[in-house]
């Protein structure tokens, strides 16, 4: 028994206990709670229809993270995104917004505290490792131009990842899966309806 609440007034003591369940050493849960997961995640006891027993997919959406007209096209931006760090940035080469993971493939540093170089690509402020708009690294400063280093460019490792963004009504929204370009692609954000927020 576990005393719950317990107080004494100026005669007499109360207190409450509650029971405290043993802990079942079996492999198989008690019946009492076999019947709960099976009515939570099998087939609904009242309609007799099957119950979705997977997580609800956050990462499946559109997300508005800014408006446009709060985004600096020469300065990259970092954002939080469902506990997630991303980096806003404006290609100019492709003349859209981009979102990558806030973290340089080099050595993890923050790539929102990097800067938009002259050739239009994303720098990293630790090693000035710049990446285009598609997550290419297109430049090592470090590397010589022939040799070993000069393929690190192209290496699958150097790559920024990126996740879908897409702009619509003056907003900038992001897929925050960088694995779901297909469905992103199938998916268009919800539309606001402009008229509801005229004065």
């Amino acid at each position: 028994m576990l005393v719950f609440a317990s107080f004494q007034s100026y005669h007499f003591q109360y207190s409450w206990t509650l029971p405290v369940p043993h802990p079942d050493t079996s492999s198989q849960s008690p019946p009492s709670l076999r019947k709960e997961e099976e009515t939570e995640y099998g087939v609904d006891d009242e309609s007799g229809e099957e119950v979705n027993d997977s997580k609800f997919p956050w990462r499946d959406y559109w997300y508005r993270v800014s408006s446009l007209e709060d985004l600096d096209p020469l300065l990259p931006t970092p954002f939080q995104l469902l506990v997630h760090d991303l980096v806003l940035w404006f290609d100019k080469a492709n003349q859209e917004w981009v979102a990558f993971d806030d973290q340089c493939p080099h050595r993890l540093a923050p790539l929102s505290e990097g800067r938009i170089d002259e050739n239009g690509h994303l720098q990293c402020s630790y090693r000035g490792w710049s990446f285009d708009g598609c997550g290419w690294c297109a430049q090592i400063p470090q590397a010589m131009p022939e040799g070993p280093e000069a393929h690190a460019v192209n290496s699958p490792r150097a790559y920024a990842t990126r996740s879908p963004t897409m702009v619509s009504q003056g907003l900038l929204f992001v897929w925050p899966d960088e694995n779901g370009w297909e469905r992103a692609q199938a998916t268009k954000p919800m539309r606001l309806i402009l008229s509801y927020f005229n004065v």
